[in-house]
């Protein structure tokens, strides 16, 4: 027995491969694979386009992520830009924007320096239009520090402008008032304003600009002149309306608060938060709870304020009454967005980016050609000859139910084990089903099986195609308004052109 064994293996082997080679010489075959990106056992259901039986229960499910990314070197800045639903980070070591999707996955990494006659830009702010009845809608702005320059890209990342600013640009900012960038330019005496047509103008008045917000009911921009010691607030158009002093200047964090018509600015150097009235400058409220600062972010969403404390390296939840009510610790990330449906911290020391969202993914998914498959099907039936499946993992699919639904509503319903049709090459997850040989697949016919948790599941299908205007016959009426390719009745074709058949044809 234990020398005819190797012989009986053998022997299927080769009658399986004469078996294909016949199979493939008479048949046509498709391929269906079944993708569960659940942990769950699903339930799935295949072909009968015309009964009312989705794939799968609970089409998608929320996805919850947490990714640490490697990126390129010193990411400084984000933004999340709503025309390309991707996140723009840019990294100032590297002279690159790192674009990634809300997901988690770097799309692409571009090269700032592709045509530009400066080398070195040391960008160091981004900002986008994000009107979207605007036609610049999506275009991105970057400030170059070391190369006095605005960089414009379109949502894509080609670049559209290169704009020449003061000496050393380092905020700029997109007014929706008024559809411009303004830029504050460290080592010059003025702003420079940005038009529609990325023509560039100089607000003239200042010493040092380091820091900008802006009022989105009337366009009015906040400026924080380290050189004056002052907070001067401008119109659009870059006159002085009002300014105040008193506050530390030498870094600040601005944010706006419509509803409240409240600028919010967070003072690095003296660990205090301001509310300032955007009309008087006066300084409602100040608060003295976060050490050093660094960055503050008001939602208009959910009406809170989020401050970033490089002190102790954590994130601060605050209400409007300035109660912290959330902290979170964040070593080492020193920059953050909660803009866009995923939550962004940025390490400018590591090179490192830190996602975390949850996304609405699919529950099971089938190859894009299954659905024209199965449309194809419905009205030209196919008579399955034989069914290979192949699943990876070690977990088999069982059973396998063809339910047929009658015109009156009635269902027949048909079990075929698979359990007993695991393929001769037994080192691989593949079953031969030969059960399946005479059913066929029409607009009436369902396939249901449960596919395990993570797995996928192809269906290779050998099958002989029912092309139903084949089955008209020569003498059958004729059928006004409608158009076939094949099915016309061959006594018509003796007819003139112009000319009906004769009536004994009908």
């Amino acid at each position: 027995m234990s020398i005819r064994a190797p012989y009986t293996w053998l022997d299927k082997q080769a009658s399986l491969k004469r078996f294909y080679a016949q199979l493939q010489k008479d048949n046509e075959v498709i391929q269906v694979t079944v993708t569960n990106h659940t942990r769950d056992i699903r339930e799935v259901c295949l072909w009968g386009a015309q009964s009312d039986k989705e794939i799968t229960a609970d089409k998608s499910f929320k996805n919850t992520f947490d990714k640490t990314l490697e990126t390129e070197q010193n990411p400084i800045d984000v933004i999340f830009n709503e025309a390309s639903d991707k996140y723009c980070i840019i990294n100032e070591g590297a002279d690159a924007m790192t674009v990634l999707t809300a997901e988690g996955v770097i799309d692409n990494v571009i090269d700032l320096n592709t045509n530009s006659n400066v080398d070195i830009k040391g960008p160091i702010k981004i900002a986008y239009n994000s009107n979207p009845s605007h036609p610049n809608y999506g275009d991105i702005a970057i400030a170059c520090r070391r190369a006095d320059q605005i960089l414009i890209l379109d949502h894509s990342g080609q670049v559209k402008e290169i704009v020449n600013t003061g000496v050393e640009p380092v905020d700029v900012i997109f007014n929706t008032y008024n559809n411009r960038f303004y830029v504050a330019n460290s080592k010059s005496t003025y702003l420079t304003m940005i038009d529609q047509s990325y023509q560039s103008y100089q607000l003239d008045g200042f010493a040092i600009p380091l820091n900008l917000g802006f009022n989105n009911s009337n366009g009015d921009v906040l400026v924080n002149d380290f050189g004056l010691k002052e907070i001067h607030l401008i119109s659009e158009s870059g006159e002085l309306k009002n300014k105040i002093n008193g506050i530390e200047t030498e870094r600040l964090s601005i944010d706006f608060d419509m509803d409240n018509n409240s600028f919010y600015a967070a003072s690095f150097t003296s660990d205090e938060i301001y509310v300032i009235n955007a009309n008087s400058l006066d300084i409602d409220f100040k608060y003295l709870g976060i050490s050093k600062p660094s960055q503050l972010i008001f939602e208009s969403d959910s009406k809170l304020i989020r401050v970033l404390s490089q002190s102790d390296s954590t994130l601060k939840t605050l209400s409007l009454n300035f109660t912290i009510i959330g902290s979170e610790e964040i070593v080492d990330f020193d920059n953050f967005s909660f803009d866009g449906p995923s939550i962004i911290y940025l390490s400018s020391a590591k090179s490192q980016i830190q996602i975390k969202g949850t996304f609405q993914s699919p529950t099971v998914t089938v190859n894009e050609e299954y659905y024209e498959d199965r449309q194809d099907f419905q009205y030209n039936p196919a008579m399955v000859r034989h069914v290979k499946l192949v699943a990876s993992g070690e977990d088999r699919i069982n059973a396998l139910q063809i339910i047929e639904k009658s015109v009156t509503g009635t269902e027949f319903c048909k079990t075929i084990s698979l359990s007993n049709s695991q393929s001769p090459q037994n080192f691989a997850n593949v079953s031969e089903v030969f059960d399946f040989d005479g059913n066929l697949i029409d607009g009436h016919v369902t396939w249901c099986f449960k596919i395990n948790p993570l797995q996928q599941v192809t269906f290779l299908i050998y099958y002989n195609q029912i092309e139903m205007y084949n089955l008209l016959p020569e003498k059958s009426r004729i059928s006004t308004g409608v158009q076939m390719s094949k099915g016309i009745p061959v006594s018509w074709l003796d007819n003139p052109k112009d000319e009906p058949p004769n009536e004994p044809t009908y």
